[in-house]
């Protein structure tokens, strides 16, 4: 074989691989204490190839090099690093549960009003510092607050708009709430990964209440992180116009942060806003 021959087969053997390697796929299967993780979001490290899980917590996803590193993450457990070189095309994946101060959450879309909630800070005014902010599916919007008075609750309301105002309703909506407690008497404290579902007959402006059992008590310095996610229907070809709107205001608390953030966006820019998550807390005397 002469030598421009063996150049040529040489050429052919690394494109063959690479094109080869390229189409390798990974069915994973994502579970937790021998539970399935509900939605979990996954992605391809320093690329743009990002997937969340189904209900069972099981996806598809495509590795374009045997160096690539698959990360998953989702609230209420730690995230999790798998270099995929060596890897099965069948995956399972165990993930650790976040350490957790909350033993259960009840939900309860429509509240009765029973219970006394309390404003944080100061009352929220509609005026045009106060406004629906819509998130997308694929996205969450999460507000950090540094406390300031010792803080005992048990609860957590948000306001959201299920569509936009005037639009088709599109009930297809599926939220994951996010709370996230920094304390020097805790580690990182999320709740655990319950998926709201909205019904049909949910209203256009609904109270969305989170209620846990037992009390969180924080004190001053601590930060408490809130928020909400929208699940995308089809990770493959998310809905953009399927949006839900949650009550922000502006500057509601002092030293506090309110990013948003697209998951499923190429780019998957994080923007900083100048407005604040609205929410009421069920305080604990």
């Amino acid at each position: 074989m002469n030598f421009k021959n063996l150049k040529l087969l040489l050429i052919f053997s690394f494109v063959f691989n690479s094109v080869s390697y390229s189409q390798k796929k990974y069915d994973i299967s994502i579970t937790s204490e021998a539970n399935p993780v509900a939605f979990p979001y996954t992605y391809i490290k320093n690329s743009n190839i990002i997937k969340y899980g189904n209900k069972e917590g099981k996806l598809t996803i495509n590795s374009n090099s045997e160096s690539d590193t698959l990360r998953i993450e989702c609230n209420g457990y730690l995230p999790k690093e798998i270099p995929l070189q060596n890897q099965s095309e069948n995956l399972s994946i165990i993930l650790e549960p976040s350490t957790e101060i909350l033993e259960e959450i009840i939900i309860s879309v429509h509240n009765n009003e029973k219970s006394k909630w309390q404003k944080i800070n100061k009352k929220t005014k509609k005026t045009f510092e106060t406004e629906y902010f819509g998130i997308f599916e694929g996205s969450h919007i999460i507000s950090s607050y540094k406390i300031e008075t010792v803080t005992k609750f048990n609860g957590i309301r948000f306001f959201v708009i299920t569509n936009e105002v005037g639009k088709d309703f599109l009930f297809n909506k599926k939220v994951r709430p996010i709370l996230i407690i920094n304390s020097e008497n805790l580690s990182d404290n999320m709740l655990p990964n319950k998926i709201i579902y909205f019904e049909k007959d949910a209203q256009l402006y609904t109270k969305l209440d989170i209620e846990f059992k037992n009390t969180v008590t924080l004190i001053p310095d601590d930060t408490l992180t809130i928020g909400i996610e929208l699940i995308p229907e089809n990770s493959e070809n998310p809905n953009m116009k399927n949006v839900i709107g949650v009550l922000t205001t502006k500057h509601l608390l002092k030293e506090s942060k309110t990013v948003t953030n697209n998951y499923l966006s190429k780019t998957q820019k994080t923007a900083h806003l100048n407005q604040d998550i609205y929410f009421e807390l069920k305080m604990v005397k």
